[in-house]
């Protein structure tokens, strides 16, 4: 339920009675990840959005204009060490009275010149979101935008320098005595295979 100050934790649903039509609504949610329809490979990666922002009554419309932070938690993509990270995106979302297929088949009905024109420009289509008339559904909309923003990498620092590929230890932590891999300075091209069956080809070629 809202607090006096018209701020919801841990639910994502905001009733449209408590959203007042002459100032915005202050917005401070924090969902887990079981309230958030998501699909993940790796259950318990995302561990909590925070949202933060206003909701403002635009007619029968709401507005909303904010912050997403997702925090992810699982280990160190080069360390193996627990770690955690905070990603952020500003969000802007449009709720509209109705559902998905209600705004289907109104576009159907209109003149088929109005249909191109709002089609053309409808650049901003996917930050529209629908609402039942009775509670604003954060939910989904937070799906569709953690799931453009979750890292495909985590690590305890950008510094990070990760395990030794011969002994295993921890190199942020621990100084090895391993011989460090020798780098390759030749690159594997079509010369390299003419040179082992003619070696007598010189190394470069004639400057004249």
């Amino acid at each position: 339920m809202p607090s006096e100050e018209g701020v919801i934790v841990g639910k994502a649903n905001i009733p449209v009675v408590s959203i007042s039509r002459n100032t915005p609504y202050i917005v401070d949610l924090t969902v887990d990840e079981a309230d958030i329809p998501l699909q993940f490979d790796e259950p318990g990666f995302l561990q909590s959005v925070h949202i933060e922002g206003s909701l403002s009554a635009m007619q029968q419309d709401f507005l909303f204009q904010g912050t997403l932070t997702g925090l992810f938690e699982r280990t160190c993509d080069r360390c193996l060490v627990p770690t955690s990270m905070e990603t952020s995106v500003e969000v802007g979302w449009l709720f509209e009275l109705g559902t998905p297929m209600d705004a289907m088949e109104e576009f159907a009905k209109s003149e088929e010149s109005e249909e191109e024109e709002e089609f053309e420009d409808s650049d901003e289509s996917e930050q529209i979101q629908y609402y039942d008339g009775v509670n604003i559904d954060f939910s989904k909309a937070i799906a569709e935008e953690i799931s453009m923003a979750t890292p495909t990498k985590i690590y305890c620092a950008e510094t990070c320098k990760g395990l030794c590929p011969q002994c295993g230890v921890n190199l942020n932590t621990t100084t090895c005595n391993c011989t460090p891999e020798p780098e390759i300075e030749e690159t594997n091209s079509g010369f390299a295979g003419l040179k082992e069956l003619f070696p007598d080809l010189p190394d470069k070629p004639s400057e004249e």
